[in-house]
């Protein structure tokens, strides 16, 4: 059944990727999704306890009850930051990078008492300096001391996890995480059943499997921990660790701040109410980002080409929004309902949290390839994120007032947005060139290249309305995968030319060919109809054909430079006009390749 289950996932995601990427999947492919499978099979499962855990918190406890719990987990997740001054990204980082006993024993026993050393340091000057803590989150000193117990039991989990990830041990993680989810839901029933319906019940569950499920991995990986500390490796860690903890500060800032304001402006069932929508859409694609950055992180950190992964972001980029969207908003709408009554639906709020998840995701995905790269990586996503939390800050304290819940989550959209705006902006540290590519259109291009291609021939045809027909039905079946492909030609990531090849039987004929009137000039047309017969051949193609109008030169020198022979001449068919004429070319040539 295993088997069975496994080899079916993976025959669904060769299917999805060779559709995306127009690619066979690699060995190294296989490994990472399988790897992937593991951890997701794992993480559903801890899911699904872990989602009964919040959905019962929240009816139980109400809007009033969960709020707090929620201020608990905020605060706690700014209390954390220093304790662990991201040491734990920088030990995955620098373990991940190479597979050896003693370089990843040294690693993880220098990054375990460091950790150790901060987190006792600062136990000591929160208690001393509670009560100015406590009041400028704005909370009461016994949730702030709630908070403190639970950053510690969440950094000693993190810590475990995080090596574990490191350490390449992807099946053991799997293992782990749903014993953290009968962990946290068990201890939770047994304090309803008990009566004790306080949001400390809910802590106290939290407290139990941080701590139990960080103990029981630190016994599995005791083999990597000593009681030595490498300097070299410090200094090392103390680097990358030093522009970590400034992404990791002002990460906190962007997801937290929002709902210490919303119960600073408005009340805390607001907070309770907000963390319901949040949980039902940003923390479902969190969740599922988190499974893929799990393996994509370690994995990204092990290879030196960062640009080739960085272009297959950029094409998947467009699914994540055309899919994701509308599937977060489903997922809110089953959650909310589960949450109960308390919690209304309200459908532009949803629209909102559905928009800023997938913002949350493709940020991401670029800050943690930019992490992989080594501290001067992390130091670009440190900036960008101090940059976009400090606006997130300034846009709450701006927009929470006016519209309330909904103003919290449009900061977090526009934010988030910068944030990718500027890890972009760095993307050559990534050895990522945009080149002249030539690929099959995706099915959201279609639009613009029928606008253009339409625009650049309908002088040439009697009826637009039968060229209009016939396009339309060329594009569809370029999407249904039939005999029609559009070709299109990218420089510096943006569309600048097609080509529409019809192919059966070991014929291809190539129409509308065309580059927009911004970037002709350059020799891209050569460069597209050179890459389109070379793909073609490659494809299976004998003999590819075309038509051009006598008089049009320029692109009948360009088809004679690029192999073509006039083969017959005939009155043109599309209108007035002067003769038009068919050429060909084989791709062989008495038993000789004829590529371009």
């Amino acid at each position: 059944m295993k088997d069975f289950v496994f080899k079916t996932f993976i025959q669904l995601i060769t299917f999805g990727y060779e559709r995306i990427f127009h690619e066979k999947m690699s060995d190294e492919v296989k490994k990472f999704f399988k790897n992937l499978s593991y951890v997701g099979f794992g993480t559903v499962i801890a899911t699904i306890f872990s989602f009964t855990f919040n959905i019962l918190a929240g009816r139980i406890l109400g809007p009033s009850g969960y709020g707090e719990f929620t201020l608990v987990q905020s605060v706690a997740m700014f209390l954390y930051i220093p304790m662990l001054l991201g040491f734990n990204t920088a030990m995955v980082k620098y373990n991940a990078e190479e597979e050896n006993y003693n370089r990843q024993r040294s690693i993880i026993s220098t990054t375990y008492i460091l950790v150790f050393i901060c987190t006792i340091v600062l136990i000591f000057v929160y208690y001393l300096f509670s009560s100015q803590i406590s009041n400028l989150f704005s909370v009461p000193r016994e949730i702030f001391y709630l908070s403190v117990g639970f950053a510690v039991l969440f950094v000693f989990y993190t810590l475990t996890t995080n090596t574990l990830r490191g350490l390449h041990e992807m099946k053991k993680y799997a293992i782990f995480q749903p014993i953290y989810g009968v962990i946290l839901l068990l201890p939770f029933l047994v304090f309803v059943f008990l009566n004790f319906l306080s949001f400390k019940s809910a802590v106290f569950s939290m407290y139990l499997a941080y701590g139990i499920t960080g103990g029981i991995i630190l016994a599995f990986i005791r083999k990597y921990l000593r009681f030595a500390f490498d300097k070299h490796w410090a200094n090392k860690l103390a680097r990358y660790g030093g522009y970590a903890i400034i992404g990791g500060v002002s990460y906190v800032f962007h997801t937290n701040i929002d709902k210490i304001l919303i119960n600073t402006y408005m009340t805390v069932a607001d907070v309770g109410i907000y963390r319901a929508y949040y949980f039902a859409s940003i923390n479902v694609a969190g969740l599922s980002f988190g499974i893929f950055n799990t393996v994509f992180f370690p994995t990204a950190s092990k290879y030196q080409d960062k640009g080739a992964i960085f272009n297959r972001i950029n094409k998947l980029r467009p699914y994540l929004i055309g899919l994701g969207v509308p599937f977060v908003f489903l997922c809110e709408f089953v959650i909310l309902k589960l949450y109960g009554s308390q919690y209304p639906i309200n459908p532009p709020l949803m629209t909102l949290f559905a928009v800023a998840s997938i913002c949350v995701v493709v940020d991401g995905l670029y800050g943690w390839l930019l992490n992989s790269v080594g501290w001067k990586g992390a130091k670009i996503t440190s900036f960008a994120t101090l940059i976009a939390a400090i606006m997130n800050v300034l846009a709450n304290i701006l927009l929470i007032p006016l519209i309330g819940i909904g103003g919290a989550i449009t900061a977090t959209i526009l934010t988030y947005l910068l944030a990718t705006f500027i890890k972009l902006r760095y993307r050559s540290i990534l050895g990522a060139k945009y080149e002249n590519r030539i690929e099959i259109a995706r099915w959201y291009e279609l639009p613009l290249l029928l606008l253009a291609i339409f625009c650049e021939f309908r002088g040439v045809y009697r009826s637009r309305a039968r060229f209009a027909l016939g396009l339309l039905m060329e594009a569809a079946s370029h999407v249904l995968r039939r005999h029609t492909k559009f070709y299109t030609l990218k420089t510096g990531g943006k569309l600048c030319g097609v080509i529409v090849a019809c192919s059966s039987a070991g014929e291809s004929y190539l129409t509308h060919f065309t580059i927009f009137p911004k970037y002709r000039g350059k020799g891209l047309g050569k460069i597209l109809l050179k890459g389109v017969i070379n793909q073609l051949f490659d494809n299976g193609t004998k003999i590819i054909r075309l038509q051009v109008a006598e008089d049009n030169l320029p692109a009948l020198n360009l088809y004679k430079k690029g192999g073509f022979i006039v083969i017959d001449r005939y009155k043109s068919w599309r209108g007035e006009g002067c003769d038009q004429l068919l050429l060909e070319k084989y791709a062989s040539i008495e038993g000789r390749e004829n590529k371009c």
